[in-house]
């Protein structure tokens, strides 16, 4: 039987026209073409932060982080596929020239001020050193695509000349923002309306769902963005309602992760990363506010928790967001320090992607006079690839990081292996191309926002949504 244990505070954050069995022709991605080899087997009712100013069993005792490798093939084009491999070995001969602060950088998703340029005084925090992505919030949305597109190049270029500057490496950051629909959709004001997953779930078949998210990824693609921190895999189950409202796709875990799956390859379909969360659930409980536990026994947790996870990871999801929720079945401490719950997620699940943590200026983590600095360290151990922070002051968790790795060689080893996992996301949405030189000027790969493939796909999403409305 489930008893949700709250530790502090309470809640936290088709039939459209034929013609559209030709547009998704029209506006396919290479992303689609991805083939993956293993290497082996927020206010919860507000998405990310947006804060600026027991015994288990014995095959999920070790993190197994391995690098997931992929051959790229162009849509209608033969597969040559490039040697597993020698891909893999060309993205740990970038992880070996980056020093220890370039490779702490890398490991962290922060956000940056600004809308119209980026923020110059943020940039120059830290300190000529790149963070592997930038979390992006309604006050960095623009009111046109254009301005959009100028302010990602304009963060880009200003990350670029800081570390020209100060003699540092430079690798692109992701771009990421929740655009789950509904309530959590940061582009709301310059892309297509999406409805929330619950009236989604109600609305739209499986298949139509696809469709909706893919004309999302297209519209967000264009825009210059990576990573969208969506969908929201749980369940809306009578005991998480009230935290996650219309967040989720259906209280029926089956058919939640049927939906959150169709969410998947629709993004990724377009180009655009697809970040499954909160992995393995939040309870009823609001983590921004306080720690909460979900107290449940092994086999329950695995088939009633996890399995709702399954069908997005079976169909490759490129990240998973992870909870900072406890589950003493598995280990007592947030899932995110859970070195044991992270290897059951590589194992048990066999999830071989990006695992990011949600923001660890949570309450929820707030215990013990725990500081970020030796939060983001826990998580890294664990075996989490990106720490998430909020907080405008990240240059600290940079120099703790690093210092943590220049002094434990097996922690330096964890942390080339989230680098190597950060630097395959960009791969996969062709930020970098790793058969340059990393000092070369093309081994960064600039984006060109094609404006008709966004009106297009823009248009596209209004018709189709308006035209499955009951």
């Amino acid at each position: 039987m489930l008893a949700i244990k709250k530790i502090c505070c309470s809640c936290c954050l088709t039939a459209a026209a034929v013609f559209f069995f030709i547009i998704p022709t029209l506006f396919a991605q290479p992303f689609a073409a991805l083939v993956l080899v293993q290497a082996a087997p927020t206010s919860a009712q507000n998405g990310s932060s947006p804060e600026y100013t027991g015994n288990t069993h014995a095959k999920i005792n070790t993190v197994a982080a391995q690098p997931v490798t992929h051959t790229t093939v162009q849509a209608g084009s033969s597969v040559v596929p490039a040697s597993a491999s020698q891909n893999a070995e060309s993205l740990r001969a970038v992880v070996s020239r980056l020093s220890l602060e370039e490779k702490a950088a890398q490991v962290l998703m922060v956000n940056i001020a600004g809308s119209k340029t980026a923020d110059a005084k943020s940039i120059a925090s830290f300190k000529g050193t790149v963070p592997g992505a930038v979390l992006l919030f309604g006050y960095n949305i623009a009111d046109t695509p254009q301005a959009v597109a100028d302010f990602l190049e304009s963060a880009v270029q200003g990350f670029q000349e800081a570390a020209r500057h100060s003699s540092h490496t430079f690798i692109p950051p992701l771009f990421a923002l929740d655009n789950e629909g509904g309530t959590v959709y940061r582009t709301r004001r310059i892309t297509a309306p999406l409805p929330a997953a619950e009236e989604i779930g109600k609305r739209f078949s499986v298949e139509e769902t696809e469709e909706l998210y893919r004309l999302l990824g297209q519209q967000m693609q264009e825009l210059g963005l990576h990573l969208n921190l969506a969908p929201v895999a749980e369940a809306g189950t009578e005991d998480v309602a009230a935290a996650l409202g219309t967040r989720t796709f259906s209280p029926d875990p089956e058919q939640a992760g049927q939906y959150a799956a169709a969410a998947v390859r629709g993004m990724q379909g377009a180009g655009i990363l697809a970040a499954v969360k909160h992995f393995p659930g939040n309870s009823a409980a609001d983590l921004h506010k306080g720690a909460a536990e979900l107290t449940v026994d092994y086999e329950a947790f695995l088939s009633r928790y996890c399995s709702v996870f399954r069908p997005s990871i079976t169909d490759g999801a490129a990240a998973a967001l992870i909870s900072h929720i406890t589950v003493p079945a598995i280990e007592a401490v947030p899932f995110c320090f859970s070195a044991k719950g992270i290897a059951l997620l590589r194992n048990e699940l066999s999830f071989s992607g990006l695992i990011i943590t949600d923001d660890i200026a949570m309450q929820a983590l707030n215990r013990n006079d725990a500081s970020p600095e030796k939060n983001a360290v826990r998580a890294i151990a664990a075996g989490c690839d990106m720490v998430m922070c909020s907080l405008s002051k990240i240059y600290p968790l940079i120099t703790a990081i690093a210092e943590k790795a220049r002094t434990d060689t097996e922690f330096s080893k964890r942390l080339d292996e989230a680098v190597l996992h950060v630097l395959t996301a960009k791969q996969k949405v062709k930020l970098i191309d790793t058969s340059k030189p990393i000092t070369a000027d093309n081994f960064f790969i600039p984006h060109t926002p094609d404006w008709g493939k966004f009106r297009h796909a823009k248009e596209a999403a209004v018709v189709y949504e308006k035209g499955t409305k009951n």
